[in-house]
């Protein structure tokens, strides 16, 4: 939910209304970029776009959509961080602004938006992990503010965010794990939480989660797939409901849920592409479709989703 603290009311001008047709690919972009482990595709402002974040020691540059650029500004924060493998952006506490949280043992070092600012914290979190592949931001408790859950064989560590703090569960799910760059966090049943899947050659996972643990099902899905970074999971068809996309050049494999199975399609897309690592999904031009976005020095290549294709 976009909350009034979290609107960047300086960028309203130069932003055309939601809905307006943008047909270029490629966009330009400052070309200050961090680790790919510290950048990170939310709405940062609150005005429905998503922007780019990237962390270099103790500034954030944030670049804020604007319908064809991105405006670039560069937010304080304490130069300390955690791993770059365990570094996840989110709403964790609550207001509706998204913050970004970076990891390492028992500290959760977390930079809070004001909607205009950062705001540096360190949280105490449990200093149990799994693999950073395996190791994904979302709403797991249903509480409207997000979470981290650790995957590491048959534990899920759960820390769940109070708001001010991260609360350790450890529960229990499926020790069927594919490769971290094919296990997703996303809503899969549409049930509002965050349930886990992960792909081993025609077959997918689900691990749907029951705010207690994780029950599995197997579903089958065809495994025609592209490199594991081109990989995403989220609502790609506005069913309510997470679907895995995976690009190769300029195909686009979409693997559509439809509960008992996932339904293939081949969809074209413009075969322009930066590092899978600063590829990422979002709502680039305010049609509520989900894009794509693969960024590449001064040039952030967007992939705008018409419903049955990418230009």
């Amino acid at each position: 939910m976009k909350k009034e603290q979290c609107f960047h009311a300086l960028l309203i001008a130069s932003i055309l209304p939601l809905g307006s047709t943008v047909m270029a690919e490629e966009w330009p972009i400052n070309n200050r970029w961090g680790a790919a482990g510290f950048t990170f595709a939310e709405d940062f402002d609150g005005d429905g776009l998503t922007d780019i974040a990237t962390a270099i020691g103790s500034s954030v540059y944030m670049k804020f959509n604007q319908h064809g650029r991105f405006h670039t500004e560069v937010w304080d924060v304490d130069n300390q961080w955690g791993v770059a493998s365990h570094s996840l952006s989110g709403d964790f506490t609550g207001d509706g602004c998204p913050d970004i949280v970076s990891f390492v043992g028992d500290k959760a070092y977390i930079k809070i938006n004001k909607g205009d600012r950062f705001v540096s914290k360190t949280w105490k979190v449990d200093p149990q992990w799994g693999g950073g592949n395996y190791t994904f931001a979302g709403d797991f408790n249903g509480d409207g503010i997000d979470d981290v859950a650790s995957m590491l064989g048959g534990k899920a560590l759960m820390k769940l965010s109070t708001g001010r703090g991260f609360r350790s569960e450890t529960w229990d799910i499926d020790p069927h794990w594919g490769a971290g760059t094919y296990t997703f966090a996303a809503d899969f049943n549409g049930d509002g939480l965050a349930d886990i899947a992960t792909i081993i050659g025609d077959k997918v996972y689900v691990k749907s989660n029951t705010r207690r643990g994780f029950i599995t099902k197997v579903l089958p899905i065809t495994p025609q797939l592209g490199g594991g970074t081109y990989t995403f999971a989220d609502d790609f068809n506005g069913d309510g409901i997470a679907d895995i996309l995976s690009f190769s050049g300029a195909k686009a494999f979409m693997k559509f849920n439809q509960f008992i199975g996932f339904i293939n399609d081949e969809w074209t897309v413009p075969a322009l592409w930066g590092a899978g690592v600063y590829t990422f999904v979002g709502e680039f031009n305010g049609d509520n479709r989900l894009d794509v976005i693969s960024l590449s020095g001064g040039k952030a290549y967007v992939k705008l989703n018409s419903g049955s294709s990418f230009y």
